[in-house]
């Protein structure tokens, strides 16, 4: 479905060029500031995709028992994984 929502002008971005996303657009994708698009080309078209992360949804409150539901068997680090170190300590640390 085709929807045209506004025209915009493309500006200067350092050495790029930069198009502005309005809010209502935005919103509707779910994209915030660090979200990732994709970009492609279909003759003079320019098309940009969400690439939104299904993990989860920014716009809401997370809380630590959001998070946590969010856990599973294939996301979780195994034992053989653990990173954290049992060495003396070796600076100001506190154990």
């Amino acid at each position: 479905m085709k929807t045209t929502i506004s025209t915009t002008e493309v500006k200067t971005w350092g050495n790029s060029l930069g198009v502005r996303i309005p809010k209502k657009v935005a919103d509707a994708l779910k994209l915030h500031d660090g979200s990732q698009i994709k970009i492609s080309l279909d003759g003079n078209k320019i098309m940009l995709e969400s690439e939104s992360n299904p993990f989860f949804d920014l716009s809401q409150d997370l809380n630590l028992m959001t998070l946590l539901s969010k856990i599973t068997s294939k996301n979780k680090h195994s034992s053989d994984e653990d990173e954290s170190i049992d060495d003396e300590a070796v600076g100001h640390e506190v154990w």
